[in-house]
């Protein structure tokens, strides 16, 4: 059985998926070795984009508060409470939300209608 190496797993050869190139033995104690370093390598690369994920994060975040400082703004959200616009966001959204209704309301009459119609 050969190897067709894919991701971090060792797959069997099926048909003509991993043909042999060179006649012969097939090496056995390379298969190992091969998946263990392409896990190794795929591990690696997740652990990387992880610790620098996390670190874009905390950089980024250090400069937005040292921003809103230097220009102020940290004090003006701390010191005022939110006010919320509900009747501006309601008259924005109620027409979408409406609509939306409508649909799902018309989709469920004509399923009450088939039901009633083939009993």
């Amino acid at each position: 059985m050969s190897c067709l190496i894919h991701s971090s797993r060792v797959l069997p050869e099926r048909g003509n998926l991993c043909p042999q190139v060179y006649p012969g033995p097939k090496p056995q104690a390379g298969r190992g070795a091969a998946a263990h370093r392409v896990e190794q390598h795929n591990r690696f690369l997740a652990y990387g984009y992880l610790i620098a994920s996390a670190a874009g994060i905390v950089i980024y975040s250090w400069m937005l508060v040292r921003l809103l400082q230097e220009q102020q703004l940290l004090q003006q959200l701390r010191s005022s409470p939110l006010k919320f616009p509900a009747r501006e966001i309601l008259a924005f959204v109620l027409p979408g939300l409406s609509s939306s209704l409508v649909t799902v309301a018309i989709h469920s009459v004509n399923i009450f209608i088939l039901v009633t119609c083939t009993r």
